[in-house]
C-alpha cells in the first residue's frame, strides 16, 4: 500500500489534478493506521480470550524462535524504513517505520510471554498480548494523529 502510493504520488500535475497527487502518500497513511487499529483490536479480542478460557500456548520453542526473529528483522526493516523516509520527507514511510517498529516490539512482548509460559506461567501469553495491544493503541493514536496533522495541513506553531 505504502510502496503503490509512492508511485501513484509521482504523477504529473493535470487538468483534472492540478497540484499533482502528492497526497497518495498521506492517504496510504491512513491504510497504515487503519491496520494498526484493526491489529490493536484483534491482539486484545485473542489475549482476552486466552485469559478467559485459560487454554494453553503450544509450539513455546518455535515460538520463541520466530519472536527473535521478528524482534531482529523487524528492527532492520524499521530503521531502513525511518532513514528513507526522512529522507525524502514522507511522513507515510515513516509511519511505516513506526508500525515496523511496533512489530519488533509486540514481538519482544510475546517473547516474555513465552519465556514466562516456558517456566510454568500459563498466563504469560495473554497477558503480553494485552500489554502489546496497549502498545498497539498508543502507536496507532500517534499515526493517526501524524497524519491527520499532513492531511488537513497543520502547522508547528512555532
Amino acid at each position: 500500500m505504502v510502496f503503490l502510493s509512492f508511485r501513484i504520488s509521482r504523477r504529473t500535475t493535470s487538468p483534472r489534478y492540478p497540484y499533482g497527487l502528492e497526497r497518495a502518500g498521506d492517504l496510504a497513511g491512513l491504510g497504515v493506521a487503519g491496520v494498526l487499529w484493526v491489529s490493536a483490536v484483534f491482539a486484545g479480542w485473542q489475549s482476552v480470550h486466552k485469559l478467559l478460557a485459560g487454554s494453553p500456548t503450544s509450539h513455546v520453542g518455535a515460538g520463541i524462535a520466530a519472536a527473535v526473529v521478528g524482534i531482529v528483522g523487524n528492527q532492520l526493516v524499521a530503521g531502513y524504513k525511518l532513514r528513507v523516509g526522512r529522507r525524502i520527507q514522507s511522513a507515510t514511510l515513516v509511519s511505516d517505520a513506526k508500525h515496523s517498529r511496533l512489530d519488533a516490539l509486540s514481538s519482544a512482548g510475546a517473547l516474555a510471554g513465552l519465556i514466562a509460559v516456558a517456566a510454568g506461567q500459563r498466563w504469560g501469553d495473554p497477558v503480553a498480548g494485552l500489554a502489546v495491544t496497549l502498545l498497539i493503541c498508543h502507536v496507532g493514536y500517534q499515526v493517526t494523529v501524524d497524519i491527520g496533522h499532513r492531511l488537513l495541513d497543520g502547522v508547528d506553531p512555532a
